[in-house]
C-alpha cells in the first residue's frame, strides 16, 4: 500500500507533542479490525483503519466536495493542547478559534480536539473543573458531542491501557463517520458520471480514475471483496463498450483504442510498470493493452490478498481469451506474433505470481489450477518458433529476422525507460520474463532448450492432473520436433506413447497422423519390420485418403530386402473361416477360407499358407459331479451344419457364430512394447510351428476386398483344429496375419451329451414343469425318443423340436399320488441317431423332483387347554396352487394315550389359493386324555393340493402332500391371576389386540373370563393381588404337613413403582390349592397400563416349561386417571 494511498488526517497545536506520538498512533490504529456500520442498510464490516498524518495548512483545504480527490482531501482534523491555563489563555485560545473558525467557513464537521494533561493527579482532583481541559469543553465540545478527549499522561501509559484505547477508539469513531458521509456524497457522484456515459464529452478513463479511487479506499481498509467488484464493474462495462462499438454504436473516446499498438508488453505486477500506465490512463492516453494489462493486475493484486489462487487462474485464461477477442473486434492493427508475444509474457507474469502457493496448496491443487497457463505459454511457444524461423531443420528468412526483430522492440522497456521510467527502477522479476523471451527469440539453440523444457514441463503437469490425452497431444508435437533435429530415437517413444491412446479411445484422425510419423521415424531408425508395419497401418486405414494410401501400399510392393522381414500384422487384412468340408474317402478336409484385404492395390504373393495347429480340446472336456451328475460347461453360440457332396459323402460339424465377442482377447501388451520387441514377438508368435499343419497356395494375388480360397488338407486325422496364422510370402518380405476364433472339427466322433434344465430353476413334483433339453456332440439327430424307468410316476410330452437339433422343450409332469417333504431322483433316457454306420445311444440323465410345499407347527395353551397350529407355504415360483381338505392324526402309541385333534375352523369343500408370498394357517384343539407331564406326540399332517390352471381330470388333479410332525404337550400345573385389590375390579383390553392367529374359537369369552372394569388414579399407592391356583392334586407324601413351595420375581416396570418385596414365595398345601401374595404399586403415569409381570420357579429355582404355568393375566390392562381429572 503506497503512503498517499492511506486517508489524510490533518494535525494542528503543539505539533512537538504529536510528533513523539504519532508512532504510536498510527501502530494503534491499525492493531485490530473494527466495524463499520454502512448506511442505506448496508452489511457491517470489518475494517483496518490507516492514517496519513499531515501539518494543517488552511490553504489546503477543499473549498467544495470534489469526487476527483477522494484520498487526497483530509478525512479527519485533529488540534493537540498540551498546556497550562495561563499560557492556553494568551496563546491557544486564539490559535484555537482560527482553527475552528477555517473549518466552519467551508462547512466541515470532522474534527476533534484532543487536551494532554501531564500530571495524572490533577485529573482525578477537583482543580480539573478550572483546568484548559474544563475551558476547551465549554467553549467548543457541545454537549453530548464527545469531540473534546482528554489524554492523561499519554508518555506514563502502555498503549494497551484504559487511557490510550479511549483515544484511540474516539479517533477511529470519527473517521468511520468521516468515511460513511464522504462515501456516501461519492458514490452519489459516481452514479451520476456513470448515467452521463452515452453523452459525447463523456470518456472511460476519467470515469475509470473516479471508480478506482474507490477501488483504492476499499483496498486502503482491507475490504478487498468490495474493491474486486469495483473492478469486475470496469471490466464488464469496459467490454459492453468494445461490443457496442462492433456492432456500430460508435464511440468517440474509443477510437483512439483501435490505433495501432506500438508496445505489446505482458501483465505486470511491478509498482513501477503500474504507475505507468495509470498515469495514461488518467491522460487519456493508454492503448488497448494498456489499460487491460493494468486492470488485471489490480484484479490479480487483490486475489492475491483475498488468497484465491484458482480463481486468479481461471480468470487469467479468460482474460487472455478476452483481450484477444476484443483486438480482433477493434481491429487493432499489431505484427504478427505480436499477441503470441503478449500471451507468453502474461503467462509468465501470471505462473511467477501463482508460484507461492505451491507450498500451501499442495502440488496437486496448484497444478491443477496452473495447467491451463502452462498449456496457453506452450501453445504460443510453439507460435512464435514457427514464425520465427526457430525450428529445426529451418533457416530463418529475412522476413522471419525483422519479425525477431520488431518484436523484441516492442518488449524492450519502450514502456518504461522511453515514457518516464527508468530501466533500474524496474524490478528483477518483471525483467525477467522479457530477457527470457528476448533471448528465446534470438537463438535458435536457447528456443530449442526452452521449448523442450517447457513442453516436458506442461506433460508432466497434466498427466499429474489425469489430463493424460492433453499430455499425449503434445507429446506428438514435441516427437516432431525432435523428428525434424534428427533425434528419431527420442520421437519414436513419444510417438508410441500417443499411439496407444489414439488407438484405445478411436481418435482415427490422429491415430492416422501418428502412424504415418512413425513410418517415417522408422524409417529414419532403419528398422525395417516396424517400417514395414507402419507402412501396412496406414496403407489400410479406412480414414487415409486414397493417394496416400496407394503410395504406402506401394513402399510396401517396391520394398526388397535379401532376408525376407517378419512382419506380424492383423489390421490389413481380415481372415475368416467360412466352411470346413471333409471327405471321408479321400481322407482330405476342403477348407473355404476369405481373406478380406484392406490394401488399396493388389498384393501379389509368391505362397500364402493357412498354419494350422490341434487344439487342446479342453473346452470339450466335461468332468461328472461328485453325485454322478453332469455338469453343463459355460454354452457357446455354436450352430451344427450337415453336409452332402455330389458323391453321396456326408460330413458335420460345428461352427461359432460369433467368433469374436467370445474368443477375442485384449492384447497385454502396447502398441510400442510390440514394435520395440519386435522380434522377440515374432519369436514368440512363431514358436511350435514344427507340429503345424499347412494349406497352401502358390502364385496369385489378393484385391481389394473380399477374396474367397480354397484349401485342401491332407490326411488331417480326427480332432479339433484351429487356423493359427495366414502367411504371405512375397520376395523381402514375410507377412502374419493374425486369425482369431477360426476352429473346426474334422471326422472323428465325439460323444454327444445332453443338458437339462428348467425354467423355474426347480423341478416340482405334482405339477407340470417345462424343461430345456440342449443337445451337443457330432451326431445327426432325429427326433428324440424320451423314456424312462420310472414312467409309471410321470408322463413326458417334447415340444418345439427342428433339425438340426440343438435344444428342446419338454413338458414334464411327475404324477405320484403322494408328495412327501425333500427331494425325489429321476431318470430320463434319450435315444439319439449317430452317422451312418453307428448305432442308436442311450443317454441317462438323472433330475431331481422337489416338493412344492413346506410346512410349520407350533403349540399354544389357554388355561387347560392345548392348541395346535400348522402353518403352510408354498415353494413355487409364479405359480399358485388350490390346497384343500388338511386333516391332523395321532400316530403315538397306545400306552400315552389316544389324542384326538378338533378342527376349529371347520371342514370346508373351496379350496384355499396359496401363493409364493403368501401362507394359509389351520387350528386344532387337543381333545384326549390326561396330558402327563410333558409329552412328544406323533402326528401326521396331510392337505390336497393342485396347481392352478392345468387341465385334468379330477382323479389325477389332486395330489396329497402327507408328513410326519411332533408335537411338544406340556400339561398346565398353575393359573397365575394379577388383578388390583381394594375391592376394584380391573379392566381387561386383551382382545382387541389379538391376531387373527389367536383367535381359538367362536366364543372367547368362554376362554378368557371378563371382569368389570374399573379406574384408579395415578401417583396413589393401591395393591396388587397375585394369586396361584393348582390346576391338579399336588404330589404330597405321606406327610400332610408338607408345603409346596413356589418362588416368585416381580420384574421391574417403568410405569409403575413397586414398594413391596419384589421376591417371595407362594405356598401350596394339599388342603389349599390356591395361594396369593399382595404388592404395594404406584402407577406413575396415566392411560392404560399392563401389570408387573410375575416370573415364577419351582422348588428347585428352575423356571417352568412353556405352556407348564398359564398366565390369566397376561393380556389384562387397567386404566389410570390422571391427577387432575
Amino acid at each position: 500500500m503506497a503512503t498517499d494511498d492511506r486517508p489524510i488526517i490533518s494535525c494542528a497545536g503543539n505539533q512537538s507533542l504529536f510528533a513523539s506520538v504519532h508512532p504510536y498512533i498510527v501502530d494503534a490504529l491499525s492493531m485490530q479490525k473494527i466495524d463499520w456500520q454502512r448506511s442505506y442498510g448496508r452489511p457491517i464490516k470489518k475494517v483496518r483503519l490507516c492514517g496519513h498524518f499531515v501539518p494543517f495548512d488552511v490553504h489546503q483545504l477543499p473549498r467544495k466536495f470534489n469526487e476527483y480527490r477522494l484520498l487526497k482531501d483530509p478525512v479527519l482534523h485533529i488540534y493537540w493542547v498540551d498546556c497550562d491555563i495561563d499560557t492556553y489563555k494568551k496563546k491557544v485560545r486564539d490559535d484555537l478559534f482560527m482553527w475552528q473558525s477555517a473549518l466552519k467557513a467551508l462547512s466541515i464537521l470532522d474534527w476533534l480536539i484532543i487536551v494532554v494533561v501531564r500530571d495524572e493527579n490533577k485529573v482525578k482532583s477537583k482543580i480539573l473543573r478550572t483546568s484548559v481541559y474544563d475551558k476547551v469543553k465549554s467553549e467548543y465540545g457541545s454537549r453530548g458531542s464527545g469531540r473534546c478527549i482528554l489524554f492523561p499522561e499519554p508518555f506514563r501509559n502502555d498503549t494497551k491501557s484504559e487511557t490510550w484505547i479511549t483515544v484511540i477508539s474516539r479517533i477511529q469513531e470519527f473517521m468511520l463517520a468521516s468515511f460513511s458521509r464522504v462515501i456516501s456524497k461519492f458514490e452519489d457522484a459516481m452514479r451520476l458520471e456513470r448515467e452521463r456515459r452515452n453523452e459525447e464529452s463523456w470518456t472511460f478513463a476519467k470515469y475509470f480514475m473516479l471508480q478506482e479511487s474507490l477501488a483504492k479506499f476499499y483496498s486502503v481498509v482491507e475490504l478487498y471483496e468490495d474493491a474486486l467488484v469495483q473492478y469486475d464493474e470496469l471490466d464488464a462495462l469496459f467490454a459492453q463498450f468494445i461490443v457496442n462499438h462492433s456492432v456500430g454504436a460508435k464511440t468517440a473516446w474509443l477510437i483512439p483504442y483501435t490505433q495501432l499498438a506500438s508496445g505489446w508488453e505482458g501483465v505486470s505486477m511491478s509498482t513501477d510498470i503500474n504507475l505507468y500506465r495509470r498515469m495514461l490512463i488518467s491522460e487519456d492516453k493508454p492503448s488497448l493493452l494498456d489499460l487491460r494489462n493494468y486492470m488485471f493486475s489490480r484484479q490479480c493484486e487483490l486475489l492475491i490478498r483475498l488468497e484465491r489462487p484458482s480463481e486468479l487462474t481461471s480468470r487469467s485464461i479468460k482474460f487472455v481469451h478476452n483481450t484477444i477477442h476484443e483486438l480482433g473486434l477493434l481491429e487493432v492493427s499489431m505484427p504478427s506474433g505480436a499477441i503470441s508475444t503478449w500471451v507468453f509474457l502474461t503467462c509468465k507474469e501470471l505462473l511467477s505470481v501463482c508460484e507461492p502457493f505451491k507450498d500451501t496448496l499442495g502440488m496437486e491443487v496448484y497444478s491443477t489450477y496452473t495447467s491451463p497457463l502452462w498449456t496457453c505459454l506452450q501453445a504460443v511457444t510453439h507460435k512464435l518458433g514457427s514464425l520465427c524461423g526457430l525450428f529445426p531443420g529451418t533457416v530463418p528468412t529475412s522476413q522471419e529476422l525483422h519479425s525477431v526483430v520488431e518484436l523484441v522492440s516492442g518488449i524492450s522497456g519502450s514502456s518504461t525507460a522511453s515514457k518516464g521510467v527508468s530501466r533500474e527502477e524496474s524490478t528483477q522479476a518483471d525483467l525477467r520474463p522479457r530477457e527470457m523471451l528476448r533471448k528465446v527469440l534470438s537463438s535458435p539453440a536457447d528456443f530449442r532448450d526452452y521449448y523442450v523444457q517447457l513442453t516436458e514441463l506442461t506433460m508432466g503437469t497434466l498427466k499429474y492432473i489425469g489430463h493424460t490425452r492433453m499430455a499425449k497431444i503434445l507429446g506428438q508435437q514435441l516427437a516432431k520436433f525432435y523428428m525434424a533435429s534428427g533425434e528419431a530415437q527420442q520421437a519414436e517413444a513419444f510417438l508410441l506413447d500417443s499411439l496407444q491412446l489414439f488407438s484405445n479411445d478411436k481418435w482415427t484422425s490422429l491415430e492416422l497422423d501418428t502412424w504415418v510419423q512413425l513410418a517415417l521415424c522408422e524409417q529414419m531408425l532403419g528398422s525395417n519390420a516396424a517400417y514395414l508395419r507402419a507402412c501396412l497401418k496406414v496403407a489400410s486405414h479406412s480414414k487415409a485418403p486414397l493417394d496416400m494410401r496407394l503410395e504406402f501400399a506401394d513402399r510396401i510392393l517396391q520394398f526388397t530386402h535379401k532376408e525376407p522381414i517378419v512382419v506380424i500384422e492383423d489390421c490389413a487384412m481380415l481372415a475368416t473361416l467360412d466352411k470346413v468340408t471333409y471327405k471321408t474317402t479321400s481322407r482330405t478336409a476342403d477348407i473355404l477360407f476369405t481373406l478380406h484385404s484392406e490394401l488399396p492395390a493388389a498384393f501379389t504373393y509368391d505362397t500364402l499358407s493357412l498354419l494350422i495347429q490341434p487344439s487342446d480340446g479342453k473346452e470339450q472336456t466335461r468332468k461328472p459331479a461328485a453325485n454322478g451328475r453332469k455338469r453343463c460347461c459355460q454354452s457357446m453360440p455354436l450352430t451344427m451344419y450337415k453336409n452332402v457332396n455330389d458323391q453321396g459323402e456326408t460330413s458335420f460339424g460345428l461352427t461359432c457364430v460369433s467368433t469374436h465377442s467370445l474368443l477375442s482377447h485384449k492384447d497385454s501388451a502396447s502398441t510400442g512394447h510390440m514394435i520395440r520387441n519386435l522380434s522377440k514377438n515374432n519369436t514368440a508368435e512363431l514358436e511350435g510351428q514344427d507340429q503345424e499343419l499347412a494349406a497352401s497356395l502358390t502364385g496369385g494375388h489378393l484385391t481389394h476386398g473380399v477374396n474367397r480360397l480354397l484349401f485342401a488338407l491332407e490326411e488331417p486325422g480326427p480332432g479339433r483344429y484351429r487356423v493359427h496364422q495366414v502367411r504371405l510370402r512375397r520376395p523381402g518380405l514375410e507377412l502374419f496375419v493374425r486369425v482369431q476364433d477360426c476352429g473346426f472339427t474334422i471326422a472323428g466322433y465325439s460323444p454327444p451329451s445332453i443338458t437339462v434344465s428348467s425354467e423355474a430353476n426347480a423341478i416340482y413334483m405334482g405339477i407340470d414343469n417345462i424343461l430345456d433339453v440342449s443337445f451337443a456332440g457330432n451326431h445327426c439327430p432325429v427326433l428324440p425318443k424320451v423314456s424312462s424307468p420310472f414312467a409309471d410316476t410321470f408322463t413326458l410330452q417334447a415340444s418345439n423340436i427342428s433339425l438340426p437339433l440343438e435344444r428342446c422343450q419338454i413338458s414334464f409332469y411327475p404324477s405320484s399320488c403322494t408328495v412327501t417333504p425333500g427331494t425325489q431322483s429321476m431318470q430320463l433316457d434319450f435315444t439319439l441317431q449317430a452317422q451312418q454306420g453307428c448305432e442308436d445311444l442311450v443317454i441317462s440323465e438323472e433330475i431331481e423332483c422337489s416338493c412344492p410345499i413346506e410346512i410349520t407347527s407350533k403349540t399354544f395353551t389357554a388355561r387347560d387347554q392345548k392348541y395346535i397350529q400348522i402353518t403352510v407355504f408354498s415353494l413355487v415360483h409364479g405359480r399358485s396352487l388350490q390346497v384343500l381338505y388338511p386333516t391332523l392324526t395321532c400316530k403315538s402309541s397306545p400306552e400315552k394315550g389316544s389324542f384326538v385333534f378338533e378342527m376349529l375352523h371347520g371342514v370346508d369343500e373351496d379350496a384355499w389359493r396359496l401363493t409364493r408370498k403368501s401362507e394359509l394357517s389351520f387350528l386344532w384343539r387337543l381333545q384326549s386324555a390326561e396330558v402327563c407331564g410333558s409329552d412328544t406326540i406323533k402326528c401326521a399332517f396331510s392337505i390336497d393340493f393342485f396347481c392352478c390352471g392345468e387341465e385334468r381330470d379330477r382323479e389325477s388333479k389332486y395330489h396329497t402332500f402327507s408328513t410326519d410332525i411332533s408335537v411338544d404337550i406340556v400339561k398346565t400345573q398353575y393359573i397365575m391371576t394379577r388383578y388390583i385389590k381394594s375391592g376394584i375390579p380391573m379392566s381387561p383390553l386383551s382382545l382387541s389386540r389379538q391376531s387373527s392367529q389367536d383367535k381359538l374359537s367362536s366364543s372367547p369369552e368362554s376362554l378368557f373370563p371378563q371382569p368389570p372394569p374399573n379406574t384408579w388414579q395415578a401417583l396413589c399407592e393401591c395393591e396388587m393381588s397375585v394369586e396361584l391356583e393348582s390346576c391338579g392334586a399336588l404330589d404330597f407324601t405321606e406327610d400332610d404337613s408338607e408345603v409346596h413351595c413356589i418362588s416368585y420375581e416381580i420384574i421391574s416396570d417403568p410405569n409403575w413403582a413397586i414398594s413391596g418385596n419384589k421376591h417371595g414365595q407362594l405356598e401350596l398345601t394339599s388342603e389349599c390349592l390356591l395361594s396369593s401374595i399382595g404388592v404395594k404399586l404406584m402407577p406413575l403415569t396415566s392411560g392404560h397400563l399392563r401389570l408387573p409381570e410375575v416370573r415364577l420357579r419351582n422348588s428347585n429355582d428352575e423356571e417352568f416349561l412353556p405352556g407348564q404355568v398359564y398366565d390369566n393375566s397376561k393380556l389384562s390392562q387397567v386404566f389410570i386417571s390422571s391427577p387432575e381429572e
